[in-house]
């Protein structure tokens, strides 16, 4: 379960390696933390805050549905 939780907190925060490897092509390469590098860039502050606050609630939900079912058993 640690190495679950650990890999999901990667991959939520990996934004050098997406931008490195796979790019940020609209549409095919895009994922949320180079959405959020690339409106903060441009000046869209507000955007690039209210996606990160989505990204922080889907992580805080995922991390609270894996605690739950490790402290459940």
């Amino acid at each position: 379960m640690i190495a679950l939780v650990t890999g999901f907190g990667r991959a939520t925060s990996e934004v050098g390696a997406v931008m490195i490897v796979g790019g940020n092509i609209k549409g095919h390469t895009r994922v949320m933390t180079t959405y959020i590098a690339m409106n903060s860039s441009m000046g869209n502050y507000a955007v690039a805050i209210s996606m990160g606050i989505v990204l922080l609630l889907i992580s805080f939900m995922v991390n609270t549905i894996l605690y739950h079912y490790v402290a459940g058993e």
